[in-house]
């Protein structure tokens, strides 16, 4: 008896097209978050008359998600290779390698994991992105003060800048914790597409997607909004008069004589678009998503080997300190970030429990 996926032959059908189609069934709460984020950003889009928000989002499927489909699958592919290369020191490496991309990395359940996966994060990404734009003016950054009390009171009445200067505020620490940042967006990458494209639907899997979409709603939308804040190293600019972070952002601008830090140069171009067009703003500080995100890595770390670990913690940690370092956050966005990151992966790994099998 054939069999059938609805009312389809599945015999009719190319198997890949079968896998992906059973995978909207056992994705589908994780297409219920991502699908919620990405319509309440294209909302929020227009209701702020974001006049390029229907064309921004079209685009966002047919360049952004097919550029990020191709690069995840190319950058899984190449870690995938590398692993299978140094761990088998295979003696006919064409044959080793061609054998594992047919038999293991193309594989239909693979690569229907793998849609889904970057399908999902699109969306996810794509109703962030307006959600992040109106930062500004939802929220209007009525915060900032509120968290550089709470800093001074986590911190023994002292800014946490100031005790990050005395550690790390010479040059060659604050170049490496200033390219770490940079660094920090091809990690999450490979992060992704680890998880994205795994060959089997399994428990870590749904838990890290279903994480990640939380991140974003949860921290990236709700808490971001309800609590809008610019950051230490807009605070001045914000609140004319006050020069509480002064001396260490001018610690940031003088550390390299030679050149500008890549941070300082991101902050002053954000800041010029803030004051060209308020209503095309990506300032938002509190919670941390850069942190939310390091924190997942940590997480999902855990079910790994040692050294494997030892990165994960590494990475939270570094992550951490240049976000505080470079002024782009309070300590406490980071510090919140964290503690939201472990509520959400323990309801995640409840939910995933029941439905994955």
């Amino acid at each position: 008896m054939a069999k059938t996926v609805g009312n389809i032959d599945v015999h009719e059908v190319p198997a890949i097209l079968v896998e992906i189609a059973r995978g909207f069934k056992s994705h589908g709460a994780l297409y219920v978050l991502a699908i919620f984020t990405a319509l309440s950003g294209q909302v929020v889009g227009y209701f702020y008359g974001r006049e390029s928000a229907n064309s921004y989002f079209r685009g966002f499927f047919t360049e952004n998600f097919l550029n990020s489909a191709i690069g995840a699958l190319g950058l899984f592919c190449a870690i995938f290779l590398l692993h299978s290369i140094f761990t088998t020191r295979p003696r006919n490496l064409w044959v080793h390698v061609t054998k594992t991309l047919r038999e293991n990395i193309f594989s239909h359940s693979r690569l229907a994991n793998g849609f889904h996966g970057v399908l999902l994060i699109a969306l996810t990404l794509g109703g962030y992105s307006f959600w992040k734009q109106q930062v500004a003016n939802i929220g209007g950054f009525a915060f900032d003060k509120a968290l550089v009390k709470i800093d001074l009171m986590l911190h023994g009445g002292a800014l946490p800048q100031e005790l990050l200067d005395r550690i790390i505020a010479f040059p060659v620490m604050a170049i490496f914790i200033d390219a770490f940042y940079i660094f920090w967006f091809p990690i999450q990458l490979v992060v992704i597409a680890s998880m994205s494209f795994q060959k089997i639907a399994s428990f870590h899997r749904y838990r890290y997607l279903l994480t990640f979409g939380l991140n974003y709603l949860v921290i990236g939308v709700i808490a971001a909004n309800l609590v809008s804040t610019a950051g230490p190293v807009y605070f001045e600019r914000l609140n004319p008069g006050s020069d509480i972070y002064a001396h260490h952002m001018a610690i940031l601008d003088q550390i390299t004589p030679s050149f500008q830090l890549h941070a300082t140069q991101w902050q002053d171009a954000l800041w010029a678009a803030y004051i060209s067009s308020p209503s095309y703003s990506y300032i938002s500080a509190f919670p941390s998503m850069h942190v939310a995100n390091a924190m997942l890595v940590f997480l999902i770390s855990l079910k790994y080997g040692l050294l494997i670990r030892i990165s994960g913690f590494l990475f939270l940690f570094l992550t951490l300190v240049g976000s505080i370092f470079l002024g782009w956050h309070y300590a406490a966005d980071g510090y919140a970030a964290i503690l939201i990151v472990l509520g959400e992966w323990w309801l995640a790994g409840k939910i995933a429990n029941k439905q994955v099998h």
